[in-house]
């Protein structure tokens, strides 16, 4: 045969798809065993039944093609308990199906792990309930992010009673982490006794002055009632957008970073205690679109802008400037629809928001007043409508009475030309599939 047609041939084979190898794991030993020897495309089985105080390292290397997949034999039936936790380490990884229920660990440790060797990994179809230690002061995150590029989806995170963070992006200064966030159910969050309670926190203090790029889409919060920031964005870059908030005690906190986007967002408080919208602190930030109804209002308003100390400290306050609020629709709100200097004279704050523009916004059905407290330099009002009480107080320009006649359609959406939403969230969108029990008619399609 010529050499050329052996080329050939060699070439042809190489891409030829290898069959890939199933393994079956009864413990943690067997898990890390067949995670060592694994090749793109395997699957390890974790066999049905109750798996306690197992540590499961799950350290393999993937491909864009071929990811190696860790999975429960069925969806739902490995009951993992007592102090196991989980570690995926490397990339185009996926762990899937599992369920972690009513188990405990120590302090500083994690439920489920993305390590620094996790990079295009994905956490799916699977659950965490009650992983609740007996002090509630110990401090543990359920779920943390490091590396970059990883996905956690159709999950469920229920019941948490403890101190630390439900689901973290360790943020750190010189990466980009990339990491996505969507159609997960978040629900019955307890109340905590300080800070630290939030259910997903992007960045701390610290990494703040630098990007995270994390996108946080299509979640259901319900009830997640931990602390004033159910989601606290600590970092720039970031997407919170098309996720539904239910009778939530907190708010969405732009706590420290710049040009994060809060975008087609459902905030439905049902008038509960400590049912909040959107507080914003630091620069170029955008707020769009977003419905925020039958909310008590914390900190005095449904979007709420701080003043900022001067010279402030990397863990102050920082300046608000250049924000852009459009498009959004308050409803019903027990508070004024927005509260321009929030927090000015207490702990040194005393700067003014400046450059924020208000533009396209419809407030309907207030029982409170437009806006609340002063506007700082530079700020733009355009556009704005407002629908409530005959003497409400409002801005001498950019807002204007609406039709009184206008009302609030079944879905809980005003009906206004030319403000069009997406439905909200029910728990038949989000969560792993095998904990749902809805019609097919009942919920929409789910997301990719």
């Amino acid at each position: 045969m010529h050499r050329w047609k052996l080329v050939i041939i060699f070439a042809f084979l190489a891409h030829l798809p290898v069959s890939a190898e199933q393994w079956q794991a009864r413990n943690a030993a067997e898990v890390a065993a067949a995670a060592h020897q694994a090749a793109p495309g395997d699957v390890i089985v974790l066999t049905n039944g109750r798996w306690e105080d197992q540590y499961l390292r799950f350290e393999a290397r993937g491909t864009p093609q071929a990811p190696v997949t860790l999975r429960a034999q069925t969806p739902g039936q490995v009951f993992l308990t007592g102090s196991s936790r989980l570690d995926i380490a490397g990339p185009w990884l996926v762990a899937q199906g599992l369920r972690f229920e009513s188990g405990a660990l120590q302090h500083g440790q994690n439920i489920i792990r993305f390590t620094d060797k996790s990079s295009h990994s994905q956490l799916t179809e699977s659950a965490i309930i009650n992983y609740n230690p007996p002090d509630r002061s110990t401090r543990y995150f359920w779920v943390a992010l490091y590396g970059d590029h990883n996905t956690v989806d159709h999950s469920l995170f229920q019941g948490q009673d403890h101190s630390g963070v439900t689901l973290a992006v360790v943020h750190k200064n010189d990466k980009i982490d990339a990491h996505t966030i969507k159609w997960n159910y978040f629900l019955d969050h307890k109340p905590g006794d300080g800070n630290g309670f939030e259910t997903i926190r992007i960045g701390t203090s610290d990494s703040s002055q630098s990007r995270s790029e994390t996108t946080i889409q299509h979640n259901l919060f319900e009830r997640t009632d931990g602390e004033i920031e159910i989601i606290s964005i600590k970092s720039g870059g970031n997407t919170i957008a098309f996720n539904t908030f239910r009778q939530a005690a907190g708010t969405v906190t732009l706590r420290h970073g710049s040009n994060n986007r809060i975008v087609g967002n459902y905030f439905l408080g049902d008038h509960i205690k400590g049912s909040g919208g959107i507080r914003i602190m630091g620069d170029g930030h955008t707020v769009e679109n977003n419905v925020l109804q039958n909310l008590q209002g914390l900190v005095g308003g449904a979007i709420v802008f701080y003043c900022s100390q001067p010279d402030a400290a990397i863990d102050e306050n920082p300046l608000i400037t250049n924000v852009k609020v459009r498009g959004n629709s308050i409803v019903n709100s027990q508070t004024p629809a927005f509260n321009f200097d929030a927090g000015c004279g207490t702990l040194r704050r005393s700067v003014l928001p400046e450059a924020v523009a208000i533009e396209n916004n419809t407030v309907i059905e207030s029982r409170s007043d437009f806006s609340h407290g002063i506007m700082g330099p530079h700020w733009t009002l355009q556009d704005n409508i407002y629908i409530g009480k005959p003497d409400a107080h409002l801005p001498a320009a950019g807002v204007t009475r609406g039709d009184t006649n206008l009302k609030i359609t079944s879905a809980g959406v005003p009906g206004i030309p030319g403000k069009s939403m997406q439905a909200p969230l029910t728990s038949c969108d989000v969560g792993p599939s095998w904990m749902r029990h809805c019609s097919p008619s009942s919920g929409r399609s789910r997301g990719d």
